[in-house]
């Protein structure tokens, strides 16, 4: 069975499989509620090598949620949201985490870029494998986990993909919850 208390281990282990792809950051970020930065490298720093990935982790606002959004559709209240991002620049864009009262993840938000959408909607696909298709943005899926209370729902547009995860067994906060993103991711 999987806890509630694991559901951002997953999502974490999902989106860092994407990122480590896309970044070569094989290192887990720091989850910890203190903002923190962290780099890895097997470069030395040059002028002409691009700069190493740098995570960071802080306590805030989602750049694409607002928290009160995210209260209503979960129908839970949220003490606190961690942000990963994950840099420089055009590295993926941030993850939030909204962490309920009782400690527990209430929902999980990430997103990747990939090389196109043939891939998008691939990985899109096997987020949530035997799930109902969703029509957010060009496709995904949504796969509710019976007796897990957890929903997973991931849709790409383009070669962007958006990963929702959720601490209760309801397509519809998953898709709202998506819907809302991509209004808010390029």
């Amino acid at each position: 069975m999987f806890s509630r208390r694991l559901l951002p281990v997953a999502v974490a282990v999902c989106a860092l499989a994407l990122v480590s792809c896309a970044t070569s950051n094989g290192g887990a970020p720091d989850r910890s509620s203190t903002p923190s930065t962290t780099s890895s490298s097997s470069m030395p720093p040059s002028s002409s090598a691009p700069a190493a990935p740098v995570t960071t982790v802080a306590t805030g606002p989602c750049p694409y949620l607002d928290t009160t959004f995210v209260e209503d559709t979960v129908g839970e209240k949220i003490q606190t949201v961690q942000v990963t991002s994950i840099g420089p620049a055009l590295g993926p864009l941030p993850q939030c985490v909204f962490i309920g009262l009782d400690k527990a993840t209430a929902a999980t938000i990430s997103t990747a870029a990939v090389a196109d959408a043939v891939s998008a909607k691939a990985q899109a696909l096997a987020f949530a494998p035997g799930g109902n298709p969703v029509t957010i943005g060009d496709g995904g899926s949504v796969l509710v986990k019976q007796g897990q209370n957890m929903t997973v729902f991931a849709a790409y547009r383009g070669n962007t993909i958006v990963y929702v995860a959720i601490n209760q067994e309801s397509s519809l906060e998953a898709t709202e919850i998506a819907t809302q993103v991509f209004t808010a991711v390029p």
